[in-house]
């Protein structure tokens, strides 16, 4: 007899779920009663009257009370013996709510920390089904009348704090070439989530030869990612072609990336080959894409969509094959809904999505970036910086992010190239470039310029929210729709559906910005429904288009319209 369960344990502030089996279930009982690591095992309700039988091993707490706590039947009374209780949870969000307090308290208790815990068979299924996507972040709610949540919310990591799901599978399926894990990391270095988590969906981008969006402020390292994309794929024996959108004029833009045939803007004007052709099949890198006017928009948005291209002044067109990667620091969705930026070229070029971190939201890297810097600066792989300047460049809070981090430390090498640099030395860069180093006090009481900081902070989160969603109906609609080749359209439904649950997962870190708690819980429950059409997909497709149909797009555009009336809400509030 073999029976199925779900061991949960609980680190910092997150749940781990592991699929397992009981073979022979009574050695295997004894072999956990033997672990001392703190541990639920989930089974679905009916499977506990087998393991009931083995009352030697067992101590059966029979069914829980909706009004008492988890830690109310398994903490009051200590034993060697694996305690048993059955459930009726409703959701797999409410049992983790409910786990959560008993996992904090067991590092007090003296008896045996592994528990057996019965659900019912919809919520175990779904934990079961959920189990590959682990650790399971914590549930936070909001709590929009709680003044004191503006100062929590500086401590909130603002990109992906608990981005375990999809970085644990990312980490996972490149553990075996640790070449390629190591080369993006000498180039885009860190130890954090936020980096990490940018290093593995780069790879991952690398593998999926499809057009990628790379969006962040300036100097977040967004070309970085872009060579790393190219040179970890089977792009990478070709060219690499950057062009600054940005930075050239208007009337020769056209020019420059599609070329001219002979005598086309005066005679005697020779064939011109545009950058485009002369890729070839290597990559195409956009940068500053949202600089670009419409009119180019859509030469670029045909050539994407039809594979081809025409020089200024032909008659015939060219089959193109580069890769193309896009980059902007602008913020394209709202140029979108501004109809600066056309909709269609930008969903075909967010085939992937790569978002660059702020340096000022992983702080904890400063000082690996700033040796890194500093060594490359100086020329030298021994050079280090010392404790005192990590400290004062960490108090500082880089608008510039990494390119304004690599200004200053080359300003100050520079300039104190003799001898060591102190402190006062880097004091002196920053007063030379008008730069002020200030520590903020976490510990103040809330003034009414963090509140609109906060409401800020709200705004912003609430328009990615939009932006999410928004991307996500286009993308399902399309696939009821059957816009895409069959051969491919659930390929990239799957990927679209796995780098979708990584985006909500990213946007449920930060629970306090969704300013209400309704919000937030309408955008934690749509997680649920991508897991279930992820495992619907792998079934079968007509399955899942109806799932789309009947509960997805409505979901969506329950959402949407959520989410427009809270943006509205602290846009009053301002």
């Amino acid at each position: 007899m073999k029976i199925e369960c779900v061991k949960i344990t609980y680190k910092s502030t997150s749940f781990s779920t592991e699929k397992c089996t009981l073979g022979i279930v009574d050695e295997s009982i004894r072999a956990l009663t033997d672990s001392n690591d703190p541990a639920v095992y989930l089974f679905a309700n009916d499977q506990l009257e087998e393991l009931r039988q083995f009352d030697h091993l067992i101590v059966d707490r029979k069914q829980k009370n909706v009004h008492k706590g988890l830690a109310e039947y398994f903490l009051k009374q200590t034993t060697d013996k694996i305690q048993l209780l059955a459930t009726t949870y409703s959701t797999a969000k409410k049992m983790f709510s409910g786990l959560r307090p008993l996992f904090k308290r067991i590092e007090t208790y003296k008896g045996k920390s592994i528990f057996f815990m019965g659900v019912d068979q919809e919520v175990f299924q779904a934990v079961l089904r959920d189990a590959a996507m682990t650790p399971v972040e914590e549930f936070r709610p909001a709590h929009r009348e709680d003044r004191t949540c503006i100062v929590e919310a500086k401590h909130e990591q603002a990109f992906g704090e608990r981005e375990y799901g999809l970085l644990t599978y990312l980490e996972r399926r490149y553990r075996e070439t640790p070449d390629r894990t190591n080369a993006v990391k000498e180039h885009y270095v860190g130890n954090s989530r936020a980096v990490r988590i940018t290093r593995m969906m780069t790879l991952a981008a690398a593998d999926a030869d499809v057009p990628v969006l790379i969006i962040g402020d300036t100097g977040t390292g967004k070309e970085v990612v872009a060579r790393q994309i190219h040179e970890q794929s089977q792009r990478k024996n070709e060219l690499f072609q950057p062009v600054n959108c940005g930075s050239i004029p208007r009337e020769l833009l056209e020019l420059e990336l599609f070329g001219c045939e002979a005598d086309a803007l005066q005679k005697g004007y020779p064939l011109k080959q545009g950058l485009w052709e002369k890729t070839g099949h290597g990559t195409l890198f956009l940068d500053e894409i949202g600089d670009m006017s419409l009119d180019h928009q859509v030469r670029i948005l045909r050539a994407l969509g039809e594979g081809t291209i025409r020089r200024v002044g032909g008659t015939k067109d060219i089959t193109v094959h580069a890769r193309v990667l896009a980059a902007t620091n602008r913020n394209l969705f709202s140029m979108v809904q501004a109809k600066t930026f056309r909709e269609d070229l930008y969903y075909r070029l967010r085939g992937f999505f790569i978002r660059t971190p702020t340096l000022r939201n992983h702080p904890e890297d400063i000082p690996a970036i700033a040796q890194h810097l500093w060594q490359k600066i100086t020329e030298k792989p021994q050079a280090c910086l010392s404790p005192e300047i990590l400290a004062g460049l960490g108090r500082y809070s880089w608008p510039g992010n990494v390119r304004e981090l690599k200004m200053v430390l080359t300003n100050l090498y520079a300039l104190f190239q003799s001898k060591d640099p102190t402190p006062s030395n880097l004091q002196e860069i920053f007063h030379l470039e008008g730069q002020v180093n200030v520590a903020t006090d976490c510990t103040q009481e809330v003034s009414l310029d963090e509140m609109q900081i906060q409401r800020a902070h709200c705004l912003r989160h609430l328009n990615r929210t939009y932006e999410v969603f928004h991307a996500c109906r286009h993308k399902l609609h399309a696939q009821m729709d059957g816009e895409e080749e069959p051969r491919t359209s659930t390929a990239s439904l799957r990927d679209s559906l796995n780098f979708l649950h990584h985006e909500v997962e990213q946007l449920c870190a930060q629970p306090l910005y969704f300013h209400k708690n309704s919000v937030f819980s309408a955008v934690y429950d749509f997680k649920g429904k991508i897991v279930y059409l992820r495992s619907l997909l792998q079934r079968d497709q007509q399955d899942a288009i109806a799932y789309i149909a009947s509960d997805m797009t409505g979901a969506i555009d329950n959402i949407l319209a959520l989410v427009f009336q809270e943006i509205e809400a602290v846009m009053a509030e301002g």
